[in-house]
């Protein structure tokens, strides 16, 4: 083969094939931190210190030069067939992103490995076409790294190149920029090629717009190596998110822009959302496939590959400890190959939690778009600086792809005996902002809190924010700050160029290409048992690290959705920043574009209005659909009263709904039944007259709480006539249709699909009534 761009293989041994390059191919270690990691969990409180080895990623970076999509059907590694992995084995995941590769694109082939290899790694790829690739990976690690690869609102990307090992000579240098193969080093703003406390932010305008989710390939060339990686494009939304039920109200008057469901979301809840102005992150459906009426969604932001897959390795019990972690990884592969194929406009998100700590998040953080981590510091009796600690490992374990962090605003609360937790109560407000300000700080482009509502259990109370209104109201307030900045937190990068002169004050900066970001948080209060200790400090110095390309000729603190001016003078290459106080934390803002901050304020104040305008729309929509239905229950059982049809049920009990019609004045006018294991059979019957063939409708009150059941119409003798599957969503009124033959005795069976499992409310009374009774829908 011709090999483009010798430097770029230099130790990369290819063989010969026509149809698919290797563009470049390195080893890259995971860039682990100097945190001390422990574990609750029984059998591995010694884990990190025991059986946590460094490991890394083989990364290829292929260029498919044929008119035809191509697969890599098997994978060798070392002479050992890895297509199918062996769980506790050498190769823990692999993958080609996009698969198939389209033609002419560029893929990227990423195999994670359980240990550091000792040795070149010999990789040999066989195509869905025939030919085979075969190329030898050095395993010296490569001298610099894509960090970061973040968008604006003006589609142009963001990148941060680091210099990696020890081994700099102050002489290193970006020589081009590539993206999708193309030469952009013209279209790209190289902000210090020399780099600059070792790292160089760059800027690049596209040649052509890249559309939403679609794959693309950046490759930046140095005088030390090359850095590479596949990205999806995205845009500069930054999440400010909540776990809880699906009340969009709520969650859009406290600035929230983001729900994140356990649960495969219905179209009728992502409706729900947009009506409001949210976006969703959606479960998948239990075959680990996008919901259909998920697909394209204009809310729907991204697909929740699984919650927590490190506590599921925990129970893979016939494998030793150290090599669980990763069981689960082949399939999260699997599901955010489905979601791509299926619905390519939709990123993809995954959950890690705190076990087998951090080869958790090293294993798991390359396989989605985003990765979400979960540090619930005093739930587990953690300091809150903890979250900082996580948000910065598994920010390095990610890069470039974005990380999330899920905060704590819940505590559990046994029913029947005190509570033994470090600290038995809510976070107090102070505590919430603190671990949002400490994520922030890791380089999280993305908050989102656990969890809004309350939920009972048999032994524990998980008390969420809605019953803590001064927390919820503290999380409105940080999010708002957070919608003001967003823009400068989407495109930055975190970095150690700020100190603090002032004991007692944490402080860590995020560097962009025209502002520089300060997040500040007074270390001298602290977590009690029942109480938060607040020590505010006054007042507060701070020295800055300037970076060349940036002049900061103005210094602001972030407050109450505006800007308010600080004191500062510059000290050679520094600067120093007085702030008159800080009682928990405080964002501060350096920039030499002076017109930044105004254009922060009026971008701020146009969401607000259009919030105000989605807001306003999305209550009267309510409204009309509220009397709509309210008049369809008071007129349907009165106009159609002849054509009431009582039920009888199998596996459900009875309760009183208001919201559900009752002609016969019942105590209990609706069943239910909840099921999610399938321990019962569930149905129920109506059983009807039909006096003339022809289209039929039958209307109900139910509400089926996402599950989709099957309605059959039975004869006399139980023989199925008819059947269909039926959903809905929301609890209110819906129509049944369905066809009569022939006149008779018939009977409607509502079940699960399997007749066991799931969750529905129905009232006992509908109303079966000829296709001429049906009502038109309108609004009279």
């Amino acid at each position: 083969m011709t090999i483009v761009g010798a430097l770029l293989l230099s130790g990369v041994a290819v063989g010969q094939t026509d149809g698919v390059r290797v563009d470049t191919a390195f080893y890259r270690p995971d860039r682990g931190t100097a945190f001390d990691w422990f574990e609750d969990a029984k059998d591995i409180q010694n884990y990190y210190k025991e059986h946590d080895r460094s490991s890394g990623t083989a990364e290829v970076y292929l260029h498919n030069r044929t008119t035809r999509p191509l697969t890599v059907r098997r994978l060798i590694v070392d002479g050992r067939d890895t297509t199918i992995v062996e769980k506790g084995g050498p190769i823990v995941w692999w993958r080609l992103r996009p698969s198939p590769l389209p033609p002419k694109a560029f893929g990227e082939l990423l195999i994670r490995l359980r240990d550091a290899p000792s040795k070149p790694l010999s990789l040999t790829l066989h195509f869905d076409d025939g030919t085979n690739l075969s190329l030898t990976v050095p395993i010296r690690p490569p001298s610099v790294r894509l960090e970061g690869i973040t968008f604006d609102s003006n589609g142009h990307l963001h990148a941060f190149l680091e210099l990696a090992g020890e081994s700099k000579s102050g002489h290193e240098k970006v020589t081009e920029v590539w993206l999708d193969g193309e030469k952009v080093t013209q279209k790209s703003r190289i902000l210090s090629p020399r780099f600059w406390q070792n790292i160089c932010p760059v800027v690049i305008q596209p040649p052509r717009t890249l559309p939403y989710g679609s794959f693309h390939y950046l490759r930046i060339d140095t005088t030390v190596g090359t850095a590479a990686a596949v990205f999806r494009a995205r845009d500069d939304f930054f999440p400010l998110g909540s776990y809880g039920y699906v009340t969009p109200k709520e969650y859009a008057l406290n600035e929230v822009n983001l729900y994140v469901s356990f649960s495969a979301l219905t179209k009728d809840q992502l409706d729900q959302l947009n009506l409001f102005g949210l976006k969703g992150v959606s479960s998948l459906t239990g075959d680990g496939q996008p919901r259909e009426d998920n697909k394209n969604h204009r809310s729907l932001w991204a697909y929740y590959l699984m919650d927590e897959p490190d506590v599921h390795d925990y129970g893979v019990q016939e494998l030793p400890h150290q090599k669980r972690v990763g069981a689960f990884a082949m399939e999260l592969v699997r599901r955010d190959h489905l979601c791509y194929q299926q619905d390519p406009s939709t990123l993809t998100f995954l959950t890690v939690n705190l076990t087998y700590k951090p080869a958790n998040w090293f294993c798991y953080g390359r396989i989605a778009d985003v990765l979400n981590t979960d540090p619930y510091a005093l739930h587990i009796g953690w300091s809150t600086r903890t979250v900082f600690e996580v948000a910065e490992t598994a920010r390095r374990a990610c890069a470039p792809n974005p990380m999330t962090i899920t905060y704590q605003a819940f505590w559990i609360e046994p029913v029947k005996e005190p509570s033994k937790a470090r600290f038995p109560r809510m976070p107090f407000p102070e505590e919430v902002r603190i671990m949002m300000a400490y994520a922030l700080a890791g380089g999280a482009k993305g908050l989102i809190s656990y969890i809004h509502c309350t939920e009972r259990y048999p032994d524990q109370i998980f008390w969420g924010a809605t019953d803590y209104p001064d927390v919820w109201t503290a999380i409105g307030r940080f999010y708002k700050e957070m919608t003001l900045i967003a823009p400068v937190i989407v495109r930055s990068h975190p970095l150690d160029m700020a100190k603090s002169l002032t004991d007692g004050v944490f402080v860590r900066a995020l560097i962009a290409s025209d502002a520089l970001l300060l997040v500040c948080i007074n270390e001298r209060g602290g977590s009690l048992p029942d109480w938060f200790v607040s020590r505010p400090v006054a007042p507060v110095s701070l020295e800055v690290l300037i970076p060349p390309w940036l002049k900061p000729q103005s210094v602001f603190e972030v407050r109450n959705g505006s800007f308010v001016p600080l004191k500062s003078r510059a000290d050679g290459d520094r600067i120093v920043v007085t702030l008159p106080r800080l009682t928990t934390t405080s964002l501060i803002l350096l920039t030499g574009n002076e017109t930044l901050p105004e254009s922060l304020i009026q971008r701020y104040q146009q969401i607000r209005s259009a919030r105000a305008q989605v807001f306003w729309e999305a209550l009267q929509a309510q409204e009309r659909e509220r009397a709509y239905q309210a008049n369809l229950l008071r007129k349907i059982p009165v106009l159609l009263q002849p054509f009431a049809v009582s039920s009888e049920a199998i596996g459900c009990y009875g309760i009183e709904r208001k919201t559900m019609w009752n002609p016969a004045k019942e105590t209990w006018n609706a069943w239910e039944w909840y099921d999610p294991e399938g321990k019962e059979a569930h149905a129920v019957r109506w059983t009807f007259s039909a006096t003339k063939t022809g289209a039929y409708g039958a209307y109900a009150c139910a509400i089926f709480f996402g599950h989709q059941l099957l309605l059959r119409l039975e004869d006399q003798e139980g023989r199925p006539v008819h059947q269909q599957f039926v959903t809905s969503d929301k609890e209110g009124i819906v129509l049944w249709r369905f066809p009569i033959e022939q006149p008779g005795t018939y009977r409607l069976v509502l079940t699960p699909k399997d007749g066991r499992s799931g969750a529905a409310r129905v009232a006992k009374f509908i109303f079966v009534v000829p296709e001429e009774f049906v009502f038109v829908d309108n609004d009279d």
